[in-house]
């Protein structure tokens, strides 16, 4: 069999009903943590996250946390973008925005897929690509990160205060978690 017969026969990607909705938030006034609840975790394969945000302070990156749990220690994450990286042991990050003194009226990306959320014997990890446009140039990383706990995924926030930033998520910031069966 040709090799096109075998990749057009086979399930690269999920089919559009494989993805459940577990909720949107639109973003109307400044807002510093949007949450989510994930009834039956071992339903879903992968979690995955999608946001076109922007931030009302002058930091623009935010974070993942599972379960409630606060505990910076519990997160690691590497950002990878054009030659450079860098990481850190002891906060989530998953994305990037535009701050306030950009650009009126631009927001920046983030899909990011979370693995694992339905395991009880792996760390659940994430990946995601982020991108924004500054006032004269772009930036768009790959991050990776791990939450260090073999916990079922039951909740998952989204906060705009990584590295102790004190900005929030700007009106019209929109984010959505989607399930994959």
């Amino acid at each position: 069999m040709p090799i096109l017969g075998t990749i057009a026969s086979s399930k690269l990607v999920a089919a559009q009903g494989d993805y459940v909705s577990l909720g949107t938030s639109f973003i109307t006034s400044n807002t510093t943590t949007v949450s989510f609840s994930v009834s039956n975790p071992g339903d879903y394969k992968l979690l995955e996250l999608r946001c076109v945000a922007r931030s009302s302070g002058g930091d623009a990156g935010f974070g993942l946390k599972f379960n409630n749990d606060t505990t910076d220690a519990n997160y690691a994450w590497q950002r990878n973008y054009y030659l450079a990286s860098d990481t850190s042991t002891s906060s989530s990050y998953v994305g990037q925005m535009p701050t306030n003194a950009q650009d009126a009226n631009t927001f920046g990306i983030v899909l990011a897929q979370i693995w694992n959320a339905d395991s009880t014997s792996k760390y659940t990890s994430w990946m995601s690509f982020t991108g924004e446009r500054r006032s004269t140039t772009g930036f768009a990383p790959q991050l990776l990160g791990v939450w260090k706990n073999t916990a079922q995924v039951t909740s998952v926030q989204v906060t705009n205060d990584t590295q102790g930033s004190t900005s929030q998520f700007a009106p019209n910031t929109r984010i959505s978690l989607y399930g994959l069966k």
